[in-house]
């Protein structure tokens, strides 16, 4: 992270941005780091939510067939309507026995389907970014040791 030296007019506002992370006043380079507490003033310490967690809030917004709750499959959070205006679902998945012909992504799961309608761009923005954040935590192809041969009598 790099922050410009600035004019007289935008100076307070990066003071007290240097202030409230407890950063060098003097630096302008900054390294961001993942953990709570940065251990260096020329650190931003970023305590991130993990791709599982990232998941659990997700499925939380998935519409589940009301039979499977009653079974025991899985569990529907409750939600106020106070909550849902407070934060809105992330990604709206719908279910029923077939999809629409123009849905955007679906999969069948026990004989229902669940898909993302093409007519929602926030779903399909939330869903995309989730994909790239797979992608990103995939990491480099794992590479085999060499084969050595022994000779042996």
């Amino acid at each position: 992270m790099f922050l410009r030296p600035s004019e007289e007019k935008i100076s307070v506002p990066s003071s007290r941005i240097r202030e409230l992370l407890g950063l060098n006043g003097t630096s302008h380079e900054f390294s961001v780091v993942y953990g709570s507490y940065p251990g260096q003033d020329a650190k931003i310490a970023v305590l991130t939510r993990s791709m599982l967690q990232v998941m659990i809030d997700f499925a939380s917004c998935i519409e589940v067939p009301e039979a499977d709750i009653a079974e025991g499959r899985v569990y529907s959070a409750q939600r106020t309507a106070e909550q849902i205006r407070s934060f809105p679902p992330l990604i709206t998945v719908h279910h029923g026995a077939a999809p629409p012909d123009d849905a955007d992504a679906s999969v069948r799961y026990r004989n229902q389907w669940f898909w993302i309608d093409d007519r929602d761009p926030r779903s399909k923005h939330h869903m995309a970014f989730l994909m790239i954040m797979f992608s990103l935590t995939e990491g480099a192809p794992t590479q085999n040791a060499p084969v050595v041969t022994v000779p042996a009598r």
